[in-house]
């Protein structure tokens, strides 16, 4: 009996060690055809926990759960779609990614980044580089690499060190996961690699303080990539009706921006608005602005929208998109590049490009229709981008890709660099600035928050930088309106010199000599000519 005692006294802390393991959630990440699913199924020890086999579209289409143990640990592994998949859009990809967190709730523990050792790519690289940018500065606490064919790499004489080593991006991946590295051989049943995963993952935790990867770290990581400087600053004019926010919803694959109805014709978009989101896994920033010719503004808030623009648009813009509907189009509109010129500097139009919208409603093709009208044909010459087509009903996303593409060729002609010039130096200047206080004000406020904050309020919009720019688009627009050509451009120009020559105060006298100019020389059109100056002032945006 003593024996029976004294053994069952030994099992007693072996049982309760067991029952104490805290319960592991794991999701599953990386590219079609990395074996996720097949890790899936020989961490649970079953071959039909998940799907697995040979395709090139991503087997797994949506997310799954399956629950299991491992000697005495209670294990949740979740499979998501493959990263870049051939079949499902992007934003599928990424609804399904977003849900694996909610799958594993309250959060997992541990993100397995799968990749197979014989295909890594440059796709690969990206997806990694995806895969940080989405679930943000948290994720290399909670990430593991785990390699499939680790075998063939042997068979070859080279070590899974060595192959990391090897490869930059890899290593420079690999020494930001927090767990470190594991490899697999799917087709093993041999257990004891599974055991070694599963001790590195619950080192993982305990260092993690048994914290797991929440839905709150994930919103703070959208709203960082939301907040961060984009792949691609888009800044969109053009007058109202021409679809200027529905395009910019095209672009972003949403309702981003409110859109005009037709109970509503009047322009909606009221001020500068910034909005951003991803497209192929390029960060986009699309700056809607207020239509012209149809939005009357005084010059004080013309001031104001300009300064807004370039604080929304810092550093600079990519490309200044002119959205123009040309069944609609007025020889006003020819101007828009000239106007651009004076806001943002000559070089503005090489980074120019024309934005046609509904041009299902003509009888000719746009070719044909930008032939036929000079002041059009003259725009589009002046546009470095050339032009682009737009569907703003379809959901077809191919449109949205060749306008990128368009924009990146121009982007690289350019030099690979954004347009910018002294006003959007002093801009990025005084978002800095105000990131500075903000912060100080606010310890706790990430760098991301802080940007967002400061570009929607800062010294420079709150100041008169651009008084001499807003008296002379002012000037440059009453002279579109009274048809007076470019003798007014000549009294603008003489103005906006005579204000930026004279400081701050002279900034004010330049726009208000601007504004002279263009309402003297279009004399005898009195109030109509006036409100033509508040109404065209609006392209400053």
């Amino acid at each position: 009996m003593a024996s029976k005692y004294k053994r069952l006294g030994s099992e007693e802390p072996q049982k309760k060690e067991i029952t104490e393991k805290p319960d592991l959630r794991m999701v599953l990440l990386g590219t079609t055809g990395s074996g996720k699913s097949a890790s899936g199924n020989t961490i649970l020890g079953r071959e039909d926990a998940f799907e697995s086999k040979l395709s090139p579209n991503s087997v797994t289409s949506e997310c799954q759960k399956e629950m299991g143990e491992f000697e005495g640990q209670k294990l949740s592994v979740v499979d998501t779609p493959g990263v870049f998949d051939n079949v499902q859009t992007e934003e599928e990809i990424k609804t399904e990614i977003r849900r694996s967190i909610s799958f594993a709730a309250p959060g997992p523990h541990v993100f397995l980044v799968v990749i197979c050792v014989d295909r890594f790519t440059e796709k690969e690289r990206e997806t990694l580089r995806i895969l940080q940018q989405m679930f943000g500065v948290h994720l290399g606490g909670y990430t593991m690499a785990l390699f499939t064919r680790g075998d063939d790499l042997e068979r070859g004489g080279v070590t899974i060190g060595n192959f990391i080593r090897e490869d930059p991006a890899l290593y420079d991946f690999i020494r930001q996961c927090g767990g470190g590295y594991q490899a697999f051989n799917n087709i093993s049943r041999d257990r004891s690699q599974v055991r070694e995963l599963l001790e590195k993952i619950n080192t993982m935790v305990q260092r993690n303080g048994g914290s797991c990867y929440t839905n709150e770290m994930f919103i703070q990581a959208e709203e960082a990539m939301r907040q961060a400087e984009a792949d691609l600053r888009i800044v969109v004019v053009g007058k109202t009706g021409a679809g200027k926010s529905s395009s910019g919803n095209t672009i972003l694959g949403g309702k981003a921006f409110k859109t005009a109805s037709a109970s509503s014709p009047a322009s909606v978009t009221s001020e500068c608005q910034q909005e951003a989101a991803m497209f192929d896994f390029q960060t986009l920033a699309v700056v809607d602005t207020p239509g012209l010719f149809h939005t009357v503004f005084t010059l004080g808030q013309v001031n104001t929208e300009i300064n807004r623009c370039l604080s929304l648009a810092a550093p600079g813009p990519h490309v200044f998109l002119v959205v123009i509907q040309p069944s609609i189009f007025i020889d006003e509109e020819g101007e828009t590049v000239r106007i651009l010129q004076e806001v943002f500097g000559d070089k503005a139009t090489r980074y120019t490009m024309a934005l046609f919208t509904h041009v299902d409603d003509l009888n000719v093709s746009i070719e044909e229709f930008i032939m036929k009208t000079p002041a059009l044909r003259d725009l589009v010459r002046q546009c470095g981008g050339g032009y682009h087509v737009f569907n703003n009903r379809s959901r077809d996303p191919a449109q949205v890709r060749e306008l990128l593409e368009k924009v990146n060729i121009m982007v690289q002609g350019n030099g690979g660099s954004c347009y910018t010039n002294r006003m959007f130096e002093k801009a990025e200047n005084a978002i800095t600035k105000e990131m500075e206080q903000l912060q100080k004000n606010r310890p706790g406020l990430v760098a991301t928050e802080a940007r967002y904050e400061a570009q929607r309020n800062n010294e420079f919009i709150r100041g008169s930088w651009v008084g001499a720019v807003a008296g002379a688009v002012a000037g440059a627009a009453a002279g579109v309106g009274a048809g007076v050509g470019t003798a007014i451009g000549t009294e603008i120009t003489v103005g906006a010199i005579v204000g930026a020559a004279a400081g701050p105060v002279g900034l004010l006298v330049g726009a208000a000599l601007g504004l002279a100019a263009g309402a003297a020389v279009g004399a005898g059109v009195g109030r109509t000519t006036a409100a033509k100056v508040r109404k065209q002032a609006c392209i400053t945006q």
